[in-house]
Order: C-alpha cells, then sequence, then structure tokens
C-alpha cells in the first residue's frame, strides 16, 4: 500500500471518529453509528495490512523508498490505536 493509499485510509479513520463523537454528543446510540465504526475499523485493517506488507518487504530487502513508507504506515497504525482507544472511552 503506497503512503497516499495509507493517508486516504487514514482520513476515512479521522472521519469515522468524528462521526462517533457528533452522533453521541447529539445523544445517539452507539448502534446507530454501525457506519462509522464499520469504517473506521476497515480502514484500520487497511493500515494494519500496509504496516505487514512493509516488514515484509523490508526483511526481503525491498528498498522502493521503504523507509518512509514505512514511517507512514507505523505513524498511521500508532494513530489508529489511539482512536480506536478514544471510541471505547465514548
Amino acid at each position: 500500500m503506497d503512503p497516499i493509499t495509507i493517508g486516504a485510509a487514514f482520513a476515512v479513520a479521522k472521519a469515522a471518529v468524528a462521526g462517533v463523537k457528533e452522533a453521541i454528543a447529539l445523544g445517539k446510540e452507539v448502534q446507530e453509528c454501525y457506519h462509522d465504526i464499520s469504517a473506521f475499523f476497515t480502514a484500520q485493517g487497511e493500515i494494519q495490512a500496509a504496516v505487514i506488507q512493509q516488514e515484509h518487504d523490508q526483511k526481503l530487502g525491498k528498498q522502493k523508498d521503504a523507509t518512509a513508507e514505512a514511517l507512514d504506515a507505523m505513524f498511521a497504525s500508532r494513530q489508529m490505536f489511539k482512536m480506536e482507544v478514544e471510541l471505547r472511552e465514548h
């Protein structure tokens, strides 16, 4: 997964978290946020797959801008974890 795709998945996840927060603030139930929650976990899965692919590529010695891509993937993965915790707390 290239950095643009990781960025797009991360943007989807951020929007989903914002949607859930807004819905809860408006008094809606978590069940009513299914679409946003589903989008978040789909994006999280895409980012986790990118991290795994980056680790695999590095082990195989593939070096096509691997450092930058790995950093993007790891940053997104850590941010996704923080957003997941935030969702759980709501």
